[in-house]
């Protein structure tokens, strides 16, 4: 350009390009995840094959003679001496003349060939100029986390408001400083007051829904339903996939998808007016401007992941102890990459709603929030309710009037009339009883008094809580005092300290003691 650009905006991968960065302060608006991450896993082999085949001087003619061969220390030495003379760079050569063919088969070979085993399964490899590997012998994948090189930059910020300050230096190759914007005593007050973002804890159980076996439909129904009812709209809803595909499956949530069968966030039916997911939420604004909101369910990619970035790291991450749920851990740096997938991912859904300064309602459906996040009220699913008590509901809703024998031979109904009896008198006897009865001297007689109102799932419990739009002129004032935290945040009542590091002195380290990320899996984790 003939003409000066003063601000450049680009993509993550854009911070490869030196013409980009030379001379240019480089910002990094949220965590990179998997934007110089890449792993090869089922078309591993015949990409190290291929590669092999067509490099002379390396004695491994395939990758099953590589991995089985590896300990044959002349062979070895070989293939490491070529290595050493001709570098381990990606091949870009081949990949537009053989479809087995992969950029990055050299770094993987060497990976294989020169990695140190961690004793957890992995093994990893640092191939220079900060880019570090992992192969994974139980699933047979190379991952490769190659970072940025901005050298030629005139400086690094990068911008996260839930950062884990180890993984951001390994995925960046850079040590930084870790300013925070807020005290550790003004987010509460920020998010409750400035944000106005109320938040309802509605489960004490950190309920990781990766799998389906732990995702509680049911449960999940019940309060959608609950939320639903006590305010009058349906909430938008953040949690993973699979609980996603769970609510589809069981008639619960319609979600629309496209062409292809992918999720496009919308709802065709159901107590949800769209939905979002774990991995594709971050810097969303699709729910900046709704009121109502639910993120059930925690993140939990599996043990791999978390040893895969241990690896990064140069750290043997294993399981610490038996614990699950609250009382799980892993060792070292294992327990940052736990807290960095599970408890700022949950944050951070909390707070794509209400974006705009008017705040929002938010139903927390897992206890992984940070101790610090303030909460508005707490709710609980007391009871979720069986097939047969759906089918006494459903059945008494067409009528006005029963005994207990009238629906327990309801074609609709299965249960028998013992059941069908003590269905009856739970309602009856709820403080909000949705059927009146009455008993005749021969038994009872059951009317309806609001039995279509009843939650079709369950019993909830929600505490009611206060909530009101921010005007036009408060949400000009906090985008106002946003831009000005950080010079109001950071002063220190001594007029002659040092400001150049947080209080407590610097805290970086070293580069080689750093690592991790959050981005989901791969299919060789």
């Amino acid at each position: 350009e003939d003409e000066p650009i003063d601000v450049l905006i680009g993509h993550y991968a854009h911070a490869h390009k030196p013409k980009v960065t030379t001379g240019r302060t480089v910002v990094f608006d949220e965590f990179p995840g998997g934007a110089y991450e890449t792993t090869l896993a089922g078309d591993l082999q015949r990409a190290v094959s291929c590669w092999l085949a067509g490099t002379d001087g390396i004695p491994f003619d395939s990758y099953t003679d590589l991995l089985e061969n590896r300990d044959d220390e002349s062979r070895r030495s070989d293939a490491l001496l070529w290595f050493d003379e001709n570098g381990i760079d990606p091949d870009e050569t081949h990949v537009f003349d053989d479809d087995d063919a992969h950029a990055t088969a050299p770094l993987a070979a060497f990976t294989i060939l020169a990695g140190e085993d961690l004793g957890n399964g992995y093994e990893r490899a640092d191939l220079g100029d900060g880019t570090r590997a992992v192969f994974n012998r139980s699933t047979g994948a190379v991952s490769i986390l190659q970072p940025p090189a901005p050298e030629y930059s005139t400086g690094i910020v990068a911008m996260d408001g839930t950062p884990t300050k180890r993984m951001w230096e390994l995925v960046l190759g850079e040590r930084l400083n870790h300013r925070a914007v807020l005290a550790e005593n003004e987010r509460a007050e920020y998010v409750r007051d400035a944000l106005n973002l109320n938040a309802v804890r509605t489960s004490e159980y950190v309920k990781p829904y990766n799998s389906p076996d732990h995702v509680h439909v049911d449960e999940d129904a019940a309060l959608l339903e609950a939320i639903a009812d006590k305010h009058g709209d349906r909430p938008g809803v953040i949690t993973t996939t699979t609980a996603l595909e769970e609510y589809d499956a069981a008639g619960v949530v319609d979600p629309e998808r496209d062409d292809h069968g992918a999720l496009t966030g919308g709802v065709s039916d159901g107590p949800a007016d769209a939905v979002r997911w774990y991995g594709n939420v971050l810097g969303s604004n699709k729910f900046k401007d709704t009121r109502l909101g639910a993120v059930i369910g925690s993140n939990h990619y599996g043990d791999g992941f978390i040893k895969k970035w241990g690896a990064y790291a140069g750290e043997t991450v294993v399981r610490d102890g038996d614990g699950k749920g609250t009382d799980l851990s892993y060792t070292g740096f294992g327990g940052d990459v736990l807290q960095h997938m599970r408890e700022h991912d949950t944050l951070q859904s909390v707070m794509r709603f209400g974006r705009d300064g008017n705040g929002a309602v938010v139903y927390v459906h897992t206890n992984t929030l940070p101790e610090w996040f303030p909460l508005a009220g707490e709710g609980r699913v007391t009871r979720t309710r069986s097939d047969g008590e759906r089918e006494v509901l459903n059945a008494a809703a067409d009528l006005e009037e029963w005994r207990t024998a009238d629906l327990a031979e309801h074609p609709a109904v299965s249960v028998g009339e013992r059941q069908v009896f003590n269905i009856l008198n739970r309602l009856a006897e709820r403080d909000d009883a949705p059927i009146a009865r009455e008993f005749d001297g021969r038994g009872y007689t059951y009317r309806d008094d609001g039995i279509r109102e009843v939650n079709d799932h369950g019993e909830v419990s929600l505490e009611p809580v206060e909530f009101e739009n921010a005007g036009e002129e408060t949400v000009r004032e906090i985008s106002r005092s946003s831009i000005y935290t950080w010079d109001f945040l950071n002063q220190t009542a001594d007029p002659g300290a040092d400001r150049s590091d947080p209080p407590g002195g610097s805290s970086s380290t070293p580069i080689d003691a750093v690592g991790a990320g959050d981005t989901p899996p791969d299919p060789g984790d």
